[in-house]
């Protein structure tokens, strides 16, 4: 339509250093463990597909839900991993989250190298 050739590979910028991020495969095997996965996208991306015990914080918000995510960790300390459609608001929301002192890990790829690597039935849109 445009007259450009279409592509579906997406450049994601590496935004952290290395420690503040792990791999779907990393993620796949501490599932079992507790922990809290933040899942960034809006509201209705999250609707169409998640991962089991997301929770919903669309980026735009989690900064006014900072005070409430500090007092969910105070009483129940656990790792934090965000995650996203394809790894790239992951981890502006974990940069957000170490300004205010919460440490987090981005999940590389997000969503879309998960339905890759990990399951490949997991529905991408």
């Amino acid at each position: 339509l445009t007259g450009c050739p279409s592509s579906d590979k997406i450049t994601v910028p590496v935004l952290l250093q290395p420690d503040q991020s792990i791999t779907v495969e990393e993620y796949r095997n501490i599932l079992s463990q507790e922990h809290l996965l933040i899942d960034v996208r809006q509201s209705h991306q999250f609707q169409i597909c998640s991962l089991p015990r997301a929770q919903n914080i669309p980026l735009h918000q989690l900064e006014k839900n900072i005070e409430t995510l500090k007092q969910q960790l105070q009483e129940d300390t656990k790792p934090i991993y965000v995650m996203c459609r394809r790894g790239i608001d992951s981890q502006k929301a974990v940069l957000l989250l170490s300004k205010h002192g919460i440490s987090a890990k981005n999940i590389i790829g997000g969503l879309t190298q998960w339905a890759v690597s990990i399951d490949p039935s997991f529905p991408i849109y």
